[in-house]
């Protein structure tokens, strides 16, 4: 049941059909939606069940009513019988009527008009279901309704009586505690899905060399030392990410080193390994983790950054504005370290919250926002006399032009023609070539910050939108059969930076994939289908698809995509 928590208890939504099942809603955190699918009959049991104790620890209750014509009944008997027509006249009392139509046999089938939601609610439920196609990797480019076919099947659901209404808080904060390893000093709260928080709080010492992290003072030092290990990279389901980084050790045994550096400043240990070197996790499971434990832990408070797994051979260069800006201290390399530091005390881990999301209702006592951190990064970038970076005036609205290699597939194969169409549409052309930034962002920023406008396909490359403006245009190709990333990577996160979020969908004939399998193979018609499941299938869309846009179609769409860059710059003048 541990990991069944874990997975419910760091979601932002859980969505099912009423049964026993969604007894899981015990884990969720307050202010958290549960959606539940209510069949034909079964609306007085779902009130008693989960609507109102739902409400009563705190969550956002919605129901899906099923129509007739999705439930498997009306083949059954007929729409116009009356175990559809009147179920209460049907039971009339006798609940084996129920058990044997409304309970055992009514089967769901949800129809696509009817699952319809406005972009909130379809990024929200993407987000959440983002997390369980994380978790089981293999499981990516579903749909939405396959995702939570997927997972309803593969969680472990076992039966739990139903409490007292006053009693469901106490029994969430009690079980809550029991994802907890702790003895004195050290602890590590293993409860989220994403990530592990390991802590010593007192007095430590770091041995680089042995990668391990002792507490000076421990509580209770007669009884048996502890010895807790950790990965402290915030995907820890990926089997893959993980494999890329060190296991640290944190004890309570004796040792006979001594400190050969002292900060007074806390430690806060983390990997930059895993998939650090693509654009998108380095921000994604990097700098805003970084920044979301930074202001849970450390607000207002210097620390000192421990790092492991550095390639100190480009990562501290690229990103060295951004980490002068989370500590005054030096940085500490474990991987190049020779000498023992000590700390009055460290945590190891960082916080995530989701693929690029900053969620504020999480930062309780002092929230952030993406949009703050977009800030903290236009702060990191200012020049060192303090004066913001200039934004030049301009006669033409700038368009930054992120591009992809052919070698990694999505790159756009007419390049010259679609530039050439961008500046007669009335735009100036900025190309960006993210495999150049290696050396520094500051560079990037610049030019990106100062642009009205960003246009690329969907990949880590459009990671560069942290640093346009607020009311500046993102405009994001999208692929055949990339929908779904798409939304999750860059359209929510747009959104919550304030940016004019636009996307262009490619058509079949647009796509090189027409080529190699024809406009009607089941690749272009049904990707999901195409997928069904299987994350390998999706390097057809990802890796060998190239794009050749039509240039006709693509002007027409260039003009709405002027008209609000041209807005934001003529608000700035």
């Amino acid at each position: 049941m541990a990991r069944a928590f874990k997975l419910v208890h760091s979601s932002h939504a859980m969505f099912g059909v009423h049964g026993a099942g969604l007894t899981h809603m015990l884990f969720l955190r307050p202010r958290a939606v549960l959606v539940q699918v209510v069949p034909i009959g079964v609306d007085l049991p779902l009130n008693i069940s989960f609507k109102g104790p739902a409400k009563n620890v705190g969550l956002e209750c919605m129901d899906y009513k099923v129509k007739t014509k999705e439930s498997s009944l009306a083949e059954i008997y007929g729409a116009n019988d009356l175990v559809l027509k009147n179920p209460d006249a049907y039971v009339n009392g006798n609940y084996n009527n129920m058990r044997a139509s409304y309970l055992a046999f009514n089967v769901a089938t949800l129809g696509k008009e009817s699952l319809k939601c406005g972009g909130d609610c379809y990024i929200g439920l993407c987000l959440f279901f983002d997390m369980f196609l994380e978790k089981v990797g293999e499981k990516r480019g579903s749909s939405a309704k396959q995702m939570a076919a997927s997972w309803l099947g593969h969680v472990l659901l076992k039966k739990m009586a139903f409490m007292n209404y006053l009693e469901l808080n106490h029994f969430r904060a009690v079980f809550s505690q029991s994802q907890l390893e702790q003895a004195g000093q050290i602890t590590c709260n293993r409860s989220h899905a994403y990530y592990d928080l390991c802590s010593i709080d007192g007095p430590t010492l770091l041995e680089p060399i042995t990668s391990t992290l002792y507490a000076l003072d421990p509580i209770n030092s007669t009884q048996q030392p502890i010895w807790l290990k950790t990965r402290p990279y915030p995907r820890k389901w990926d089997k893959g990410a993980m494999s890329k980084v060190k296991e640290l050790t944190l004890t309570s045994a004796p040792h006979s080193t001594r400190c050969e550096v002292t900060h007074n400043t806390p430690a806060l240990v983390f990997s930059a390994g895993g998939y650090t070197g693509n654009f998108f996790h380095d921000f994604s499971d990097g700098f805003v983790p970084l920044f979301i434990t930074i202001n849970s832990l450390f607000y207002n408070q210097d620390v000192t950054l421990v790092i492991s797994d550095c390639n100190d051979l480009w990562w501290p260069q690229k990103y060295a504005e951004i980490l002068a800006q989370f500590s005054h201290s030096p940085i500490i390399d474990i991987k190049k370290g020779r000498v023992t530091h000590c700390f009055p005390s460290a945590i190891v881990g960082l916080m995530k919250h989701g693929p690029m999301i900053v969620d504020p209702t999480l930062l309780p006592h002092h929230p952030k926002s993406l949009a703050d951190f977009r800030i903290f990064l236009e702060n990191s970038y200012k020049k060192k006399g303090g004066d913001d970076v200039l934004i030049t005036s301009y006669n033409r609205p700038q368009l930054v032009f992120v591009i992809r290699k052919l070698d990694v597939g999505r790159a756009i194969l007419n390049k010259k023609e679609v530039i050439k169409a961008i500046e007669e549409v009335g735009f100036d052309v900025n190309v960006l070539d993210p495999t150049t930034t290696h050396a520094s962002l500051a560079k990037a920023f610049k030019l990106v910050h100062s642009s009205h406008a960003m246009f690329g396909v969907h990949g880590a490359g459009l990671t560069h939108m942290l640093f346009l403006r607020p009311r500046a245009v993102l405009v994001q190709v999208v692929p055949i059969g990339v929908d779904l990333p798409s939304n999750i990577s860059f359209k929510g996160p747009a959104k919550n930076l304030g940016l004019e979020y636009m996307d262009y969908k490619v058509k079949p004939k647009e796509s090189s994939l027409a080529e190699i399998y024809g406009v009607n193979d089941l690749v272009l018609k049904n990707p999901d289908a195409y997928v069904n499941g299987n994350y390998s299938n999706m390097r057809v869309y990802m890796r060998t698809q190239n794009l050749k846009l039509d240039i006709v179609r693509f002007k027409r769409y260039l003009v709405k995509v002027y008209k609000k860059a041209k807005k934001f710059m003529d608000m700035e003048s």
